[in-house]
């Protein structure tokens, strides 16, 4: 699709409203009053000093900022094969792409990314950064467009650090296409942290082929509108694919809003959903995971979960996990929960001398323990604990 022909449906389209199913709780009424401008590249030195905090010498990373890769900051080993701009990809050509209008915005207007290509029988043995940052972007639209590409019995843990310096208002429009070869494995951290008054947009398709593995994890924190679609494609048999995630609402009308379609399309395919979520104060999450099932696609084994936990009586979660299985040699089950911390657990921490405070921490981070500890490093581990006292 040219980039005149995606201006032409979004055009026709326009951004998504609360009459379409996938989007009917989503208020996107603050983003139509905004105007978004292209943003300008920042300067190096800036740049390089705000990096010194959040990596170390050693550190396999690829860096954006304000939406624009910087070769000359990324370090990647030697072979890992590195493209900028990203390469053209038809992934998003099987999907209905008027169920994702803002992957027709991505393609209308100018992006930059990288693509990221590991070749067969390569395994690296450290994580690999994404460090996507936002530095002055007021009122700016931040296009981002990544392709990641293993090969054959190829494997890496890729850690994506969405991060904000300044309390600006923006919108971060980002496509991520996956594609994983036989055998392969990737796992998939991403931390979505950006400034409070921002909106992150991010879709991911995943196509995953013989006895290929995929993790992912997603965690939600930031912003005032986020949104993760991510679609899988488990293609071939024994493909298997885990997602993951954790959202934590702390402020008044915050949203958060993660939709999950995992796509059985061949035999012997397994797949695992779980995610969970914190809501304080005034704030509203979503989560939709669907498992779909094709007609041939026998003997496959799928799972997904969805738990919330609400500390405010002005707290909202609409929580749907669907299953679609037309075969019928399967094993498939699926479950959600909606409920408030535990009072004779409370009663027991305090009848024990921890305070009101150090209790609900408690029981927080148990509740969120089995998630954070998949996270691929300890840092990361002890960072996101941090977060949720």
């Amino acid at each position: 699709m040219t980039a005149q022909t995606a201006w032409d449906n979004f055009i026709q389209q326009g951004l998504p409203h609360r009459q379409q199913e996938r989007w009917k709780y989503a208020d996107l009424s603050s983003l139509q009053q905004q105007i978004l401008v292209a943003v300008t590249p920042v300067s190096l030195p800036v740049i390089k000093q705000s990096l010194a905090s959040f990596l170390k010498l050693d550190d396999y990373v690829l860096v954006m900022v304000n939406g624009f890769f910087l070769r000359e900051l990324s370090v990647l080993p030697e072979n890992v094969l590195l493209s900028s701009p990203p390469l053209h990809t038809t992934a998003w050509e099987s999907l209905d792409l008027t169920q994702h209008p803002f992957v027709t915005l991505n393609q209308a207007m100018p992006a930059d990314g990288f693509t990221l290509t590991v070749p067969d029988h390569v395994q690296v043995d450290q994580p690999i950064y994404v460090l996507s940052m936002t530095l002055n972007a007021q009122n700016a639209l931040i296009n981002t467009r990544h392709a990641i590409c293993l090969g054959k019995q190829s494997e890496i843990t890729l850690i994506e650090k969405n991060i904000a310096l300044h309390s600006d208002n923006y919108l971060v429009n980002q496509t991520i296409t996956i594609n994983l070869a036989e055998e392969a494995s990737l796992k998939h951290c991403k931390v979505q942290d950006e400034a409070l008054s921002a909106f992150h947009v991010a879709n991911t398709v995943i196509a995953q082929h013989r006895y290929s593995r995929c993790a992912l994890q997603h965690f939600s924190l930031g912003s005032i509108f986020a949104r993760d679609d991510v679609t899988v494609l488990l293609k071939e048999n024994g493909a298997h694919c885990e997602t993951n995630g954790l959202y934590v609402l702390k402020h008044d009308q915050q949203y958060i809003d993660h939709h999950v379609d995992i796509m059985h399309q061949a035999p012997h395919t397994q797949s695992a959903m779980l995610y969970k979520g914190i809501l304080n104060k005034k704030s509203r999450a979503v989560f939709n995971g669907k498992v779909a099932v094709a007609p041939h696609a026998q003997k496959i084994t799928a799972h997904q979960a969805n738990h919330n936990l609400l500390l405010s009586p002005l707290a909202e979660v609409y929580t749907k996990p669907e299953l679609e299985i037309d075969a019928d040699d399967v094993k498939c089950k699926h479950g959600a929960t909606v409920g408030q911390l535990d009072n004779d657990a409370l009663f027991y921490l305090r009848s024990r001398g921890v305070t009101l405070a150090e209790a609900h921490a408690l029981l927080l981070q148990g509740f969120a323990v089995d998630l954070i500890e998949r996270m691929p490093q300890q840092t990361l581990q002890e960072e996101m604990h941090t977060r949720l006292a």
